[in-house]
């Protein structure tokens, strides 16, 4: 199977998929657990985040 990548801008339709990556990826990194809930995140992401940054995720399509 091949892995093409295309960058789009973020959605809230990717804040599930995003979020369990990103607390995933930070627990391998530092193996330190989040102590902040699932949906904390989410809203950091979804309203704190984009009226200072612009988001972008790397979307992986599968051929």
């Amino acid at each position: 199977m091949k892995n093409n990548f295309i960058i789009t801008k973020y959605h809230q339709k990717y804040a599930k998929q995003t979020v369990e990556m990103w607390r995933e990826s930070k627990e391998k990194a530092i193996g330190q657990k989040e102590r902040l809930s699932f949906e904390n995140h989410v809203y950091f992401l979804n309203h704190i985040l984009p009226e200072q940054f612009q988001i972008y995720l790397a979307l992986a399509q599968h051929y």
